[in-house]
């Protein structure tokens, strides 16, 4: 259980006024071991006398929402790595840990040279028929320096409001949209077969936990 009482300075607002000088939260670590899991923590508020507080209001937050984010209490993995959850009652706060670490992922995810550039090359994308020299809309080719900084943070020529690669966010990726067969055009590899589960959300786990340069 974690117990947090906070100090207020002279003359502002404090918990205290409100009812509410401590929080205690269900838990003060989460460990989340695949994106997207979810794990609901509670938060109790307290008043002078160790009687929780009915009806206090708790406002939630997340020091990285690359990593968790929190609404109410849930928290959702979204990217490798720890993140410090706040719960704050009038000013009144306690913290927990969410640790993100899917399986078999690095502290940055799967590796960009060693899984994500591999999977292109594997699949042909880098060959002059497919994405060589900028065909489709997305170049690529047998450089991994190269593939990076053709991939993330950039602007798609075929959905310019839209990034190739997102880091955070892989739903919103075009990379991940012409995989998965989502947004204009038909589904990538073109006629050839889509990405087995094991290659699409190792490029999505990347892109997830930041789409690091590892």
């Amino acid at each position: 259980m974690v117990l947090s009482t906070a100090v207020a300075a002279c003359g502002g607002p404090t918990g205290i006024e409100n009812g509410a000088t401590s929080v205690v939260l269900s838990d003060d670590l989460v460990a989340l071991t695949s994106f997207g899991e979810t794990q609901q923590v509670s938060a109790t508020v307290l008043d002078q006398s160790g009687s929780a507080v009915s009806g206090a209001a708790v406002a939630w937050s997340s020091s990285n929402i690359l990593v968790a984010t929190v609404v109410d209490g849930l928290i959702t993995a979204v990217g490798t790595g720890t993140a410090t959850i706040t719960a704050d009652a009038s000013g009144e706060m306690a913290f927990l840990t969410a640790s993100v670490q899917p399986t078999g992922a690095g502290a940055s995810g799967p590796s960009f040279a060693l899984v994500v550039d591999e999977i292109f090359r594997r699949r042909d994308c880098s060959s002059g028929v497919c994405h060589g020299g900028g065909a489709g809309y997305l170049a690529l080719t047998f450089s991994v320096p190269g593939n990076y900084a053709n991939l993330v943070n950039v602007r798609s020529n075929d959905q310019p409001a839209v990034l190739l690669v997102k880091p955070g966010d892989a739903a919103n990726s075009y990379v991940i949209m012409k995989l998965e067969g989502r947004g204009s055009g038909p589904r990538m590899p073109l006629d050839r077969d889509p990405l087995d589960a094991t290659d699409l959300n190792n490029i999505k786990d990347w892109i997830n936990a930041g789409a690091a340069n590892n």
